[in-house]
């Protein structure tokens, strides 16, 4: 017994009037015996029975007002005896179903796809009238099967038949906070069950725990906290290692490609657990079969075994595909990759020559690493000129043949730039140009401070502070190839006889991009730790310097190096990048799409399970959803231009670790009441576990009143004896 009011039970000296009221009573009246008393005496055995009437009479008034005061208390029982009572109010519950690519994988001959059929089932079974249900698919994106509330079951089984094929990764926090917005105005008691194959993966990996952070802080601010979760593991009696393996995305080593140079891909495999009989490995372009690919040898469980190839592409947009041809079929069996290819990179090489009739250059081995006499098609048309030459309207003039406006502009040794030229170049870097910046010995450093740095708000990564000398009794700078962690640098980290890490530098400029910071990033340094390369996006291009003039000034060996070849083309190569650029990856499973040169009209969009759907344009850039699934995505425009988008498939899907109660932990502080159940009998014992408490105040009154009936009863008794 518990009381809701305590502070009432102060009344309990209530309990003390009816006595006081009877002793003072008893003291107005004096007796006073006279003769005749003698014979209106009672027995002594008749006064004791009068005398314990009137006890008893006494005893009703007080455990009447005792009855009263706690009444008024709010008596209450806590006991399991309410519980099944407890659970007859309706729920309000939402079905995250998970359709990720680890509910492919057959397990012991049982598909999970009908485990979660057979637990729906037995969960149904155990609804009452008046529960109502949702039902959302959960894998890259969250697809609502039964998007509203609902009492029908036979809807909830009908949902189960046209879930998607599993693909993907599951969402679980933009899943659950979708749940939650379908039950914020639900009748009953809102609850989220969670259909899973018990892949920790998803659930309570390190990345997945901080979005689960971020969701209980946006619901806290919200002051909206989530309904109660279940977390239903449908194959907890089966064995979640698998045998096989599963592929690592694809990467090119250049993110720009030309039918001139071969394209280098990568890839590799992961060993889940080894296996007697590798599968082949099938490569695919644009859907069309090119050829197998050599299997790694067998490896540890857990090590990754690269695989290389390259291939050479014709202009256009083209998709690359690898698939594990195994039986049966691998959790991630196939990896996408989209890639670009130009017929060439226009580059526009701006020297610091201040003579107008100039016939030879310092960049002239720019031009030379570039675009060879040799190579008259190669991978890049160039055009050099002075400064005293370079005028703003080059910026749009073709380099060499139409179209072919510059992706790229070198500053090689320019003194300084007229105001002209400077909003030349910005503008150009807005529209997704590339500016590489190579500074010599004509550059004047306040110049450039005040025209493109201006204290780290202008478009120039980092502040020329000096030039640096070394002497005879100091070891000459060289580039410090294991910072070379970014993707321009990241080719240059193996030492190579004669490679970049043997270029010498005696005189370099001295860079500053703390006042830039965090825009500005150091690609690679000097073995002195002064900045090698700083990069910075400004608007939708970007822009690089170098700490040296990329020419055979300053007596340096770079320009003799076989690698200073590849280090020209790799840096123009990323360079190019945004130019060619016509898509854009947006948070949420959105992707903007920009062809150049194309006017507004529909796009046709061929999602990786083959189905298509048409998005009406108005205008560009336009902003397309529904790009949360791995694999590849072509996209059509009216005109029949084709571009290819990819999503690599995460190798972790392969990894079936179990969720297990320290997980399930972790994941109740962040967000809080959630629970593993095993069975649907398991889950109706959990959400009715615990004693309920059930106010039992009116039994109190309903007793006050028996008692003031009796008493009135036994008054009237005395009276009609004459007592």
């Amino acid at each position: 017994m518990l009381f809701l009011n305590p502070v009432l039970l102060i009344g309990l000296v209530a309990v003390l009037i009816p006595p006081l009221v009877s002793y003072v009573a008893r003291q107005r009246y004096q007796e006073v015996d006279w003769g005749a008393m003698q014979f209106l005496r009672l027995t002594p055995k008749a006064r004791r029975a009068l005398f314990a009437e009137k006890w008893l009479l006494l005893g009703a008034r007080m455990a009447t007002l005792a009855l009263l005061v706690i009444a008024l208390a709010g008596p209450a029982v806590r006991s399991s005896r309410w519980i099944s009572a407890e659970g007859e109010r309706p729920r309000s519950t939402v079905l995250l179903v998970d359709c990720s690519a680890s509910m492919g994988y057959r397990r012991e001959g049982e598909s999970p796809r009908d485990a979660v059929t057979q637990w729906v089932a037995g969960f149904l079974a155990r609804s009452r009238p008046g529960d109502s249900f949702a039902v959302l698919a959960v894998s890259g994106e969250v697809v609502p099967i039964i998007g509203t509330l609902g009492t029908d079951p036979e809807a909830v089984r009908g949902a189960l038949e046209v879930l998607p094929r599993p693909r993907g990764t599951a969402d679980w926090p933009a899943a659950v906070e979708a749940a939650a917005g379908l039950l914020s105005a639900a009748p009953g008691q809102p609850e989220i069950l969670a259909l899973t194959d018990g892949q920790k993966f998803g659930w309570a990996d390190e990345e997945t725990l901080a979005r689960w952070e971020l969701l209980a802080a946006k619901r806290t601010a919200a002051g909206t906290p989530l309904p109660r979760l279940w977390v239903a593991n449908v194959l907890a009696d089966h064995p979640l290692s698998v045998a096989g393996v599963s592929l690592l995305p694809i990467t090119a080593t250049r993110p720009v490609a030309t039918p001139a140079e071969a394209v280098n891909l990568e890839t590799g495999v992961r060993w889940i657990e080894p296996a007697e009989h590798p599968p082949r490995i099938r490569l695919e372009i644009d859907s069309r079969t090119a050829g197998e690919l050599p299997f790694p040898p067998i490896a540890p469980a857990g090590a990754d075994e690269p695989i290389h190839f390259s291939r050479r592409f014709a202009p256009g947009s083209h998709l690359v595909t690898l698939r594990l041809d195994s039986n049966p079929p691998m959790i991630v069996g196939r990896q996408d990759f989209a890639l670009d290819v130009v017929p060439e990179v226009p580059v526009l090489i701006v020297d610091g020559e201040m003579r107008p009739d100039a016939r030879t250059f310092g960049s002239d081995c720019l031009r030379a690493a570039l675009a060879p006499t040799s190579e008259p098609s190669g991978a890049f048309a160039v055009r050099l000129v002075g400064i005293s030459d370079f005028s703003p309207a080059m910026i749009s003039q073709d380099v060499r043949g139409a179209g072919t406006r510059p992706w790229v502009i070198i500053l090689s040794n320019v003194r300084t730039l007229t105001p002209e030229q400077t909003d030349a170049i910005e503008r150009f870097l807005s529209s997704g140009g590339g500016v590489l910046v190579a500074p010599g010995d004509r550059v004047d450093p306040v110049s450039w401070e005040r025209s493109a740095f201006r204290n780290g708000r202008g478009w120039l990564p980092a502040r020329l502070e000096r030039i640096v000398a070394t002497d005879s009794t100091t070891t000459t700078p060289t580039p410090q190839i294991a910072s070379f962690v970014d993707p321009p640098v990241r080719v240059f980290r193996e030492e190579r006889p004669a490679g970049l890490h043997t270029a010498t530098f005696p005189l370099y400029w001295k860079l500053d991009p703390s006042a830039a910071l965090p825009r500005s990033h150091i690609l690679g340094v000097l073995s002195t730790a002064d900045p090698f390369l700083v990069e910075k996006a400004t608007g939708r291009g970007r822009v690089m310097i170098c700490a040296v003039p990329l020419d055979d000034g300053w007596r340096t060996n770079l320009t003799t190096l076989p690698d200073y070849v590849r280090l020209i083309h790799e840096l123009t190569f990323h360079l190019a990048r945004s130019r060619l650029s016509t898509t854009e990856w947006l948070t949420g499973g959105r992707l903007g799409f920009r062809p150049p040169d194309e006017p507004p009209g529909p796009v046709t969009v061929f999602r990786p399970d083959g189905s298509a759907r048409v998005v009406p344009v108005g205008s560009w850039p336009v902003v397309i959803e529904g790009f949360r699934d791995p694999g590849g995505y072509k996209l059509t425009t009216a005109t029949g231009r084709v571009q290819y988008v990819s999503m690599p498939a995460d190798p972790r899907e392969a990894e079936l670790t179990p969720i297990d109660d320290s997980d399930i932990a972790a994941l109740h502080q962040i967000i809080g009441e959630a629970a593993i159940v095993r069975s649907p009998e398991h889950l109706q014992s959990r959400q009715d576990r615990g004693p309920q408490t059930r106010e039992v105040g009116w039994l109190f009154l309903v007793a006050v009143l028996a008692m003031l009936g009796v008493e009135l009863w036994y008054t009237r008794r005395l009276l009609g004896r004459g007592g």
